[in-house]
């Protein structure tokens, strides 16, 4: 109540008493131009108290959101902290079912404002990944509006990737987009008979940096063997720190600066992000986040393996 009280004196107190007091004043003046001058204070008065009323009212709307928001999670951490996990995800689902109502309410959906959509395209993900119980009518609700949601970019390139890599028949690898090589240019298919490790870094990513000597320590051992590494920084990365940092740390293995479809091509939703690629120049392995084991290399290299394996995308 407190929240506004304020408002309600500005509105129904202070102003009408300031507009009544001017009126009266520049009547009984009977000079026009004093009239205006009275007035104009006035008319910039009124715009500053509304500023402020609107403020306030606005102020406390959030506040009470806020409040109302807080005591649904603490409902959520209470059950889950109390070990009754099956109450408190319906709860946390609940919460969430309500706030992504309350975001596209009487919206279009094909219209979203795009830090919206973004949120919404997340929410696709978890209604498709999980088993969400059904909330009174909000969540058939959102699963009817979830239909006109589109899958985000990421999420769309990572099911295309799964739906051709994920069974046990080895496909062709895609194709790398190299918008700048950091030395000589290479090609997958000038590197079929060849087993490549492709690793994909940012150079201000610390764990991508910190894998770097057991990159190269593969690279050492099995060059001459028929390994080659391919470093592929992310699209927008500088060739010449990128040159520098590899000149610097004497890491002698393959570097590239993506062309901006090779990230999409191997749907990279996370570095550091490895990859192996058989003589034949077909995927076998990756996506992992940890680098290849030395035995799984040289079971490539000794051609070994001749199917995709099934632990591809758990890691090792």
């Amino acid at each position: 109540m407190k929240g506004y009280l304020l408002p309600v004196v500005l509105i129904y107190i202070v102003v009408p008493a300031v507009i009544a007091a001017a009126v009266i004043y520049s009547y009984r003046t009977k000079r026009r131009v004093l009239r205006c001058t009275v007035w104009i204070p006035v008319l910039l008065f009124g715009v500053f108290l509304g500023g402020i009323i609107g403020n306030e009212v606005e102020d406390s709307k959030r506040q009470r959101r806020m409040a109302d928001q807080a005591r649904g999670l603490i409902e959520c951490a209470t059950h889950l902290r109390e070990g009754d996990m099956e109450r408190g995800i319906k709860a946390l689902d609940e919460e969430i079912g309500w706030r992504l109502k309350a975001s596209a309410w009487g919206k279009d959906m094909k219209k979203l404002p795009e830090e919206t959509l973004y949120v919404w395209q997340d929410a696709k993900v978890y209604y498709d990944k999980y088993e969400v119980t059904r909330i009174s009518y909000i969540t058939p609700e959102i699963r009817t509006r979830l239909k006109e949601v589109p899958w985000s970019r990421r999420e769309a390139d990572r099911r295309a990737f799964e739906a051709k890599y994920k069974g046990d028949t080895p496909q062709i690898a895609p194709d790398l987009d190299i918008g700048e090589w950091v030395g000589p240019s290479l090609s997958l298919e000038s590197l079929r008979g060849r087993v490549v490790l492709l690793d994909f870094w940012g150079p201000r990513c610390k764990p991508c940096i910190a894998a770097f000597p057991k990159v190269q320590e593969l690279h050492e051992k099995f060059n001459e063997m028929g390994l080659t590494v391919i470093a592929v920084c992310g699209a927008g990365g500088d060739v010449e720190k990128v040159s520098g940092f590899m000149k610097d740390r004497d890491y002698s293995f393959a570097a590239a600066i993506d062309g901006g479809k090779t990230v999409r091509n191997y749907a990279v939703s996370g570095i550091p992000c490895y990859y192996l690629i058989d003589k034949q120049g077909r995927l076998v392995w990756g996506p992992e986040h940890s680098v290849p084991l030395r035995e799984r290399i040289e079971s490539l290299l000794n051609d070994q393996v001749s199917h995709r394996t099934q632990d591809v995308y758990q890691r090792e």
